[in-house]
């Protein structure tokens, strides 16, 4: 009975460290994704594109105008300062 729990528990702990394992590689190469995508930003010398959908008609026009001017005023703040990492 002792040989039975044992095996058992060696089975489960065994699966733990696979599923661990498992966890950890997925977390590496999630870094090594990001890191490289944010050198490709960063590398990137072209301008941010920003869009934006909204209701710029009809009876709510007045609160997607309104967005619009937002990010109008957000975007030349921005600019005026040098951008997002230099763009």
């Amino acid at each position: 009975m002792a040989i039975k729990n044992h095996t058992r528990l060696f089975k489960k702990t065994l699966i733990y460290l696979i599923i661990i394992l498992i966890l950890i590689v997925i977390v590496y190469i999630s870094r090594k994704i990001f890191i490289k995508n944010i050198e490709n930003f960063a590398a990137d010398t072209g301008p941010i594109k920003i869009g934006v959908s909204g209701p710029f008609t009809g009876g709510s026009s007045l609160m997607g105008i309104s967005m619009r001017d937002g990010i109008k005023l957000a975007t030349s703040e921005i600019n005026s300062k040098g951008g997002i990492l230099g763009r």
